[in-house]
């Protein structure tokens, strides 16, 4: 009896790959719809309880998906390899670090367009200072992100015409641009900054929502780390300037957890030195890893131009028959 009783247990922990998506897609949408029951104003009261019934529901479908998700990992990686081997998209999303990176990058993209469109718009009809320095960051990093993109699908092209050095210095100048990009954000970020002290504003967050955005911090900030170590052993320099983007991101992220945690649990003291403080080394960090890949690609761009113009007439000529 016992070990049916295990058994069955065992088995409620092993449901069918379909469902685990399935239950992927339901936390989604309880967290969305709990989300906007907190921040939405107007609503009746009893929609903040049903919110954090949704919210605590959807806590509690993740918890088990996860646990699922770990018992049928061999199961599940075994599954979307031969799945994604039938179409070359998903091949290369699965087998290649740098593809993958420019697409989650063309994600990023439309994200940043939307918050900087959003802090623009309330910017100007507020006349708000802070929502214009939101909204300056938010265009800086998409600027950022759309080189990089952009400069991958020209790279298709140029593969046909152009030898690898000048591939290669292709792609550092793209490099240096976004150091270069790097350092004028900390321009329109240290404008917020500036206003957070002066005006004591934060990012605000209310109700279970807050423990959310500590949750998908940590996560964020935790696998921002992950990846920009993982890049720096790719020798694509435009997947380590992606990286080093999104590590900035999250850097940020954490200087809005902070001042939204200030402003939901604080008693009435004055943070905004403490605020000052994070939000300026977080500009310190940002710019140094901008002045380092300036004069990282500087370097570089001389070492590949070097070895550009050490190839003779006939090697030139020869790689242009064989393309």
């Amino acid at each position: 009896m016992k070990e049916k009783r295990q058994s069955k247990a065992i088995r409620l922990f092993k449901p069918p790959v379909w469902a685990l998506f399935l239950l992927y897609f339901l936390v989604m949408c309880g967290v969305v719809a709990g989300s906007l029951l907190c921040l939405l104003p107007g609503l009746p009261g009893y929609c903040r309880t049903v919110a954090y019934a949704v919210l605590g529901v959807s806590f509690f479908i993740l918890l088990y998906t996860v646990i699922a998700t770990v018992r049928l990992k061999e199961d599940i990686k075994t599954k979307f390899k031969a799945w994604a081997a039938k179409y070359t998209f998903t091949e290369r999303m699965a087998t290649q670090y740098g593809f993958r990176t420019v697409v989650f990058a063309i994600g990023s993209l439309f994200v940043s367009f939307s918050f900087a469109a959003f802090n623009a718009v309330i910017g100007i009809t507020d006349r708000s200072i802070w929502n214009g320095a939101l909204a300056a960051y938010y265009l800086v990093l998409m600027t950022m992100r759309a080189v990089l993109v952009f400069w991958h699908g020209k790279k298709r092209r140029l593969e046909k015409r152009e030898t690898p050095a000048e591939l290669k210095i292709g792609e550092l100048k793209r490099y240096r641009t976004c150091g270069i990009l790097l350092l004028i954000l900390q321009f329109a970020f240290s404008v917020a900054i500036v206003q957070v002290v002066r005006s004591n504003r934060a990012f605000e967050r209310t109700g279970l929502v807050i423990y959310v955005s500590a949750v998908y911090t940590v996560y964020k900030v935790t696998m921002a780390v992950i990846n920009t170590v993982k890049a720096h052993r790719n020798d694509d320099m435009t997947v380590r300037a992606l990286r080093t983007i999104n590590f900035v991101d999250a850097l940020v992220s954490i200087l809005a957890l902070q001042t939204a945690m200030f402003f939901e649990f604080g008693d009435g003291t004055d943070h905004s030195l403490m605020n000052g403080v994070v939000g300026m080394s977080v500009c310190a960090v940002a710019a140094a890893l901008g002045i380092y890949m300036i004069v990282n690609s500087h370097f570089k761009i001389k070492k590949a131009s070097a070895d550009c113009g050490s190839l003779t007439l006939e090697e030139r000529t020869a790689d242009d028959y064989e393309r």
